[in-house]
């Protein structure tokens, strides 16, 4: 194969490299979808300031489902705004480089093609272990209990974030009895905002206390409501 030109190279890499960027793309394998089942991944082009960041409210809808008898009128649901967050986009990458001299080599195109290829395999393997090791960092206490920028600081070009270091509701990731999440709407009161156990050794009864803190007591939404 004849030599490639510096100008070429930015073709090659869209015909080949793409290609196997999106064959090796696969979610299936992906921790952070078991995290948050179901949620809307938000593409960067669909946010308020398209490549820097989000902003938004939620909204609060009051829906139960209850019986009635024919001819009853259905009772309707309400909707409240709750919280306002905001989302900032983060950058993260790597990079190849591909040496002027192989340009030149009489086998230049296979051997950089076959570069760019085994590159974009690795790239997006480093890509998903980089997303799922960076959200698994948030299933720890420590630090996130007492409020840490490196995960909630969404600030962006000229937007500030007004609870640095902590979630849109200004309390820790892990908020303890005492510093409960507010519960917009609710309509109980208690500690279902808290989603922090002091450090307690590992025994039946201390094990069931947090089972129940996690499938009754805190497992309710803005309004109280269990979900």
């Amino acid at each position: 194969m004849p030599s490639v030109s510096l100008t070429q190279l930015p073709k090659l890499v869209t015909d080949k490299g793409y290609e196997f960027l999106a064959r090796e793309y696969t979610e299936t394998d992906e921790v952070w979808r078991q995290f948050v089942p179901g949620e809307k991944v938000l593409s960067p082009s669909d946010t308020s300031d398209p490549g820097f960041g989000h902003r938004a409210s939620a909204a609060i809808v009051s829906l139960d489902m209850e019986e009635y008898s024919f001819g009853e009128a259905i009772q309707t649901g309400s909707a409240h705004e709750g919280y306002t967050f905001q989302l900032g986009i983060k950058r993260s990458g790597t990079a190849i480089s591909i040496p002027e001299e192989l340009a030149d080599s009489p086998d230049a195109e296979r051997v950089i093609m076959n570069r760019v290829i085994d590159f974009s395999r690795n790239a997006m393997k480093a890509a998903k272990r980089y997303r799922n090791d960076y959200i698994l960092g948030m299933l720890q206490s420590g630090r996130l209990s007492a409020g840490d920028t490196d995960y909630f600081d969404a600030s962006y070009v000229n937007t500030s974030d007004a609870n640095r270091g902590f979630t849109y509701d200004g309390k820790p990731w892990f908020a303890a009895s005492g510093n409960a999440h507010p519960l917009k709407h609710a309509t109980n009161s208690g500690d279902q905002g808290v989603n922090l156990l002091p450090s307690t050794a590992l025994t039946a009864a201390n094990l069931d206390v947090a089972r129940i803190a996690m499938t009754k007591t805190n497992a309710v939404d803005e309004r109280g409501k269990r979900i």
